[in-house]
Protein backbone atom coordinates (compact mmCIF):
# COMPACT_ATOMS: atom_id res chain seq x y z
CA UNK A 1 0.00 0.00 0.00
CA UNK A 2 2.70 2.53 1.15
CA UNK A 3 4.67 3.25 -2.65
CA UNK A 4 8.22 3.25 -3.47
CA UNK A 5 7.49 5.60 -6.03
CA UNK A 6 4.34 6.75 -7.99
CA UNK A 7 3.83 6.68 -12.02
CA UNK A 8 1.24 9.81 -12.49
CA UNK A 9 1.12 13.13 -10.64
CA UNK A 10 -2.18 14.14 -9.14
CA UNK A 11 -3.86 17.52 -8.19
CA UNK A 12 -0.76 18.53 -6.41
CA UNK A 13 1.94 17.24 -9.08
CA UNK A 14 4.90 17.91 -9.88
CA UNK A 15 3.49 19.62 -13.12
CA UNK A 16 4.49 17.42 -16.11
CA UNK A 17 6.68 20.58 -17.29
CA UNK A 18 9.18 18.72 -14.05
CA UNK A 19 8.79 14.83 -15.14
CA UNK A 20 11.81 13.56 -16.75
CA UNK A 21 11.20 11.81 -20.16
CA UNK A 22 11.18 8.81 -18.35
CA UNK A 23 8.89 9.44 -15.78
CA UNK A 24 10.89 10.46 -12.88
CA UNK A 25 9.04 13.16 -10.31
CA UNK A 26 11.35 15.14 -8.29
CA UNK A 27 9.10 14.77 -5.72
CA UNK A 28 5.39 13.49 -5.26
CA UNK A 29 2.63 13.22 -2.70
CA UNK A 30 0.78 10.17 -1.46
CA UNK A 31 -2.67 11.36 -1.36
CA UNK A 32 -4.54 9.96 2.23
CA UNK A 33 -7.90 10.91 4.13
CA UNK A 34 -8.82 10.96 7.69
CA UNK A 35 -11.60 8.68 7.25
CA UNK A 36 -12.74 6.18 5.04
CA UNK A 37 -15.55 8.12 3.86
CA UNK A 38 -13.33 10.82 2.21
CA UNK A 39 -10.66 8.05 1.17
CA UNK A 40 -13.64 6.54 -1.01
CA UNK A 41 -14.83 10.18 -3.07
CA UNK A 42 -10.83 11.32 -3.34
CA UNK A 43 -10.10 7.85 -4.53
CA UNK A 44 -12.73 8.33 -6.99
CA UNK A 45 -14.50 4.99 -5.68
CA UNK A 46 -17.70 6.80 -5.71
CA UNK A 47 -18.56 9.21 -9.00
CA UNK A 48 -21.54 11.55 -9.46
CA UNK A 49 -23.14 11.46 -12.81
CA UNK A 50 -23.30 15.23 -14.25
CA UNK A 51 -26.10 14.06 -16.46
CA UNK A 52 -27.91 12.38 -13.17
CA UNK A 53 -27.63 15.35 -10.46
CA UNK A 54 -28.90 14.46 -6.95
CA UNK A 55 -27.43 10.85 -7.52
CA UNK A 56 -24.19 9.10 -7.40
CA UNK A 57 -22.55 5.92 -8.50
CA UNK A 58 -19.77 3.58 -7.40
CA UNK A 59 -17.41 3.02 -9.99
CA UNK A 60 -16.93 -0.47 -11.49
CA UNK A 61 -13.23 -0.53 -11.05
CA UNK A 62 -13.21 0.03 -7.53
CA UNK A 63 -16.20 -2.48 -7.13
CA UNK A 64 -13.72 -5.25 -8.33
CA UNK A 65 -10.06 -3.81 -7.56
CA UNK A 66 -10.30 -1.36 -4.98
CA UNK A 67 -8.51 -1.54 -1.67
CA UNK A 68 -9.32 1.11 1.26
CA UNK A 69 -5.88 1.13 3.78
CA UNK A 70 -5.42 1.94 7.33
CA UNK A 71 -1.94 3.49 7.80
CA UNK A 72 0.39 3.74 11.27
CA UNK A 73 2.77 6.12 11.58
CA UNK A 74 5.46 5.89 14.03
CA UNK A 75 4.53 9.13 15.20
CA UNK A 76 2.42 11.91 15.05
CA UNK A 77 2.75 13.24 11.75
CA UNK A 78 3.43 17.02 11.34
CA UNK A 79 0.72 18.87 8.73
CA UNK A 80 0.74 22.62 7.46
CA UNK A 81 -3.55 23.00 7.53
CA UNK A 82 -4.69 24.86 4.81
CA UNK A 83 -8.34 24.69 5.76
CA UNK A 84 -10.71 27.08 6.69
CA UNK A 85 -9.50 30.77 7.49
CA UNK A 86 -5.72 29.66 6.33
CA UNK A 87 -6.39 29.04 2.81
CA UNK A 88 -8.76 32.40 2.57
CA UNK A 89 -6.29 34.60 4.33
CA UNK A 90 -3.51 33.05 1.85
CA UNK A 91 -6.42 34.41 -1.31
CA UNK A 92 -6.04 30.77 -2.26
CA UNK A 93 -9.67 28.88 -1.23
CA UNK A 94 -11.40 28.88 -4.49
CA UNK A 95 -8.09 27.75 -5.99
CA UNK A 96 -7.52 24.68 -4.11
CA UNK A 97 -11.33 23.41 -5.16
CA UNK A 98 -10.54 24.21 -8.79
CA UNK A 99 -10.71 21.63 -11.34
CA UNK A 100 -7.60 23.53 -12.56
CA UNK A 101 -5.08 20.94 -12.07
CA UNK A 102 -1.90 23.04 -13.14
CA UNK A 103 -2.95 26.15 -11.22
CA UNK A 104 -2.58 22.94 -8.13
CA UNK A 105 0.23 21.22 -9.50
CA UNK A 106 2.61 24.35 -9.64
CA UNK A 107 0.77 25.27 -5.96
CA UNK A 108 2.30 21.79 -4.82
CA UNK A 109 5.90 22.69 -6.04
CA UNK A 110 5.70 25.95 -3.95
CA UNK A 111 4.34 23.69 -0.93
CA UNK A 112 7.25 21.39 -1.53
CA UNK A 113 9.87 23.95 -1.72
CA UNK A 114 8.60 25.58 1.35
CA UNK A 115 8.51 22.51 3.34
CA UNK A 116 12.06 21.87 2.13
CA UNK A 117 13.14 25.76 4.04
CA UNK A 118 11.89 24.18 7.25
CA UNK A 119 14.29 23.20 10.16
CA UNK A 120 14.46 19.32 10.19
CA UNK A 121 12.88 19.35 13.82
CA UNK A 122 10.22 20.85 12.14
CA UNK A 123 9.62 20.18 9.30
CA UNK A 124 6.22 18.94 7.92
CA UNK A 125 5.43 15.73 6.70
CA UNK A 126 2.78 17.40 4.38
CA UNK A 127 -0.26 19.42 4.16
CA UNK A 128 -3.69 19.24 5.25
CA UNK A 129 -6.62 20.65 2.64
CA UNK A 130 -9.88 20.77 2.18
CA UNK A 131 -11.63 17.36 -0.35
CA UNK A 132 -12.88 18.70 -3.31
CA UNK A 133 -15.19 15.54 -3.73
CA UNK A 134 -15.81 15.50 -0.13
CA UNK A 135 -17.21 18.70 0.87
CA UNK A 136 -16.64 19.72 4.21
CA UNK A 137 -14.02 17.03 4.84
CA UNK A 138 -10.27 17.40 4.80
CA UNK A 139 -7.14 15.33 2.88
CA UNK A 140 -3.52 14.79 3.46
CA UNK A 141 -0.99 14.94 1.19
CA UNK A 142 2.12 13.38 2.40
CA UNK A 143 5.57 14.35 1.31
CA UNK A 144 7.20 11.82 -0.82
CA UNK A 145 10.29 12.95 1.30
CA UNK A 146 8.40 12.35 4.97
CA UNK A 147 6.96 9.05 3.91
CA UNK A 148 10.97 7.74 2.71
CA UNK A 149 12.00 8.78 6.32
CA UNK A 150 9.28 6.43 8.17
CA UNK A 151 8.45 3.80 5.95
CA UNK A 152 9.95 0.94 7.18
CA UNK A 153 7.78 1.83 10.15
CA UNK A 154 4.68 2.71 8.96
CA UNK A 155 2.10 -0.12 9.92
CA UNK A 156 -0.49 -0.86 7.21
CA UNK A 157 -3.91 -2.70 7.06
CA UNK A 158 -6.16 -3.19 4.12
CA UNK A 159 -9.33 -4.07 3.07
CA UNK A 160 -11.21 -4.75 -0.01
CA UNK A 161 -13.38 -1.34 -0.92
CA UNK A 162 -16.52 -4.05 -0.96
CA UNK A 163 -15.66 -5.71 1.98
CA UNK A 164 -15.15 -2.78 3.87
CA UNK A 165 -18.50 -0.43 6.30
CA UNK A 166 -17.93 2.13 4.05
CA UNK A 167 -19.17 0.24 1.09
CA UNK A 168 -22.06 -0.98 2.62
CA UNK A 169 -23.33 2.17 4.08
CA UNK A 170 -22.96 3.44 0.53
CA UNK A 171 -24.37 0.35 -1.31
CA UNK A 172 -27.59 1.01 0.64
CA UNK A 173 -28.28 4.73 -0.13
CA UNK A 174 -31.09 5.55 -1.74
CA UNK A 175 -29.41 8.14 -4.16
CA UNK A 176 -27.24 5.81 -5.35
CA UNK A 177 -27.25 4.92 -9.55
CA UNK A 178 -25.82 2.40 -11.91
CA UNK A 179 -22.54 3.96 -13.40
CA UNK A 180 -23.21 5.49 -16.75
CA UNK A 181 -23.09 2.92 -19.65
CA UNK A 182 -23.79 -0.02 -17.44
CA UNK A 183 -26.36 -1.41 -18.61
CA UNK A 184 -25.38 -4.91 -18.56
CA UNK A 185 -25.17 -4.77 -15.00
CA UNK A 186 -28.29 -6.06 -13.05
CA UNK A 187 -29.63 -3.28 -11.23
CA UNK A 188 -29.02 -3.08 -7.42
Amino acid sequence: MVPDRVTRAYRFGPPGALIAPDGAMPFWWLYLAFDPDTTVWEARFCQNDLTRPGTFYIDQGAERDGLIATLRFPRPLRLWNLNSDASSKLGIADMLSSPDHEWCQWFGVRLHDAIGLCANASRPDGIVYPSRRHRGRAAIILSSAALESMRAEVRQEHMRFVDHDAYGRLAGDPLLVLPPLASDVPPR
